[in-house]
């Protein structure tokens, strides 16, 4: 993973792949992407629990209530949803923990080049 950070990281955008201080383990960075920003409404659909879909038109499990982005912070899920510890579990990340942005994957050779950041990747 190759990542941008300080002055050429100017804040993430929903759909960007980035890197962030875990929210358990500060001393571990996680790669995760950014489905929420400041003011976007994350919903649950259905029956709750970590079933459901953003509201601005992710896909995946969800909380069990609405959340409304606050100003400083985003949401970040990973792509591997099943086993993905992310926003889901523990809310929005204030954006002082996102430290970069991933550009380009070496490992595994499958996955080699350069990084999506469309929303639904």
């Amino acid at each position: 993973v190759l990542a941008a950070g300080g002055d050429a990281f100017l804040g993430p955008r929903a759909g960007e792949v980035v890197l962030a201080r875990s929210m358990d383990t500060r001393d571990y960075n996680v790669c995760k992407r950014v489905r929420a920003v400041a003011g976007d409404v994350v919903a649950p659909a259905g029956g709750g629990g970590r079933a459901g879909v953003l509201a601005a038109g992710g896909d995946g499990p969800m909380p069990p209530r609405k959340v409304v982005v606050p100003p400083g912070r985003v949401w970040l899920e990973g792509d591997n949803k099943v086993h993905s510890r992310d926003s889901r579990d523990y809310g929005p990340v204030p954006l002082p923990m996102v430290t970069g942005r991933v550009a380009f994957v070496l490992w595994p050779p499958k996955d080699f080049g350069w990084v999506d950041h469309s929303p639904r990747a």
